[in-house]
This record gives C-alpha cells, structure tokens and sequence, in this order.
C-alpha cells in the first residue's frame, strides 16, 4: 500500500495529463476531415500560443489528450488535428497543435 501511494504521489507530482471523462468519448482524426453529418462546434488550440493557462503538453501523447479534453469542453464527440508540432528549446520540448472540434451524429 505504500509504494502504491508513493508511487501516486509522484504521479501527481509529474503533473500527469489524463482524459477526462468527456475526453473519453472525443474521437479524432489527423489531417483528414470530419464526416458529412458532423456539426462544427469550435476551434481547439493547445499548446505553446494557446490562450489561457493550464498545463502544457510535453509529449504528443499529452497534447493529443489536452485536445481532446478540451474538444470535449465544447461539447464534441469527434475532433480534427489539423496541425500538430514540437520545438526544441534549451531544456525542454514544447508541443503545440491545433485543430476543430466537431458534434457527430445525434450525440
């Protein structure tokens, strides 16, 4: 129990970036365009530009879920990447991505 606690913490710690449960339901695509019977509900900006704060992606794995998570805070159920990247900077990576967040069918 223990080291599962430790282990937790230093998850925490890290500052993990997980789903949410409405990321969950958010399907997506890269450079490809959503189906006919989708609605477009809004842009989804992540990353280094983006307005607002929270955290920022240190992987593509993170900021396909800040995407997707922030996908679902529009109400989508389906989102387009239209454009992801990373740049290299003294210490760190920094990823950035952009794309459009979609209402599919009668969800």
């Amino acid at each position: 129990m223990r080291r599962f606690i430790l282990i937790l913490l230093s998850l925490l710690a890290s500052g993990c970036i997980a789903l949410t449960p409405g990321g969950t339901n958010v399907k997506y695509v890269t450079k490809a365009e959503a189906p006919k019977d989708c609605k477009l509900l809004g842009e989804v900006d992540v990353g280094a530009g983006a307005e607002g704060f929270g955290p920022q992606p240190t992987n593509m794995r993170d900021l396909k879920i800040l995407m997707r998570n922030k996908a679902a805070e529009l109400g989508a159920n389906f989102l387009v990447i239209d454009h992801s990247d990373s740049e290299n900077r003294e210490q760190s990576t920094t990823y950035s991505g952009s794309g459009r967040a979609y209402q599919c069918g009668d969800g």
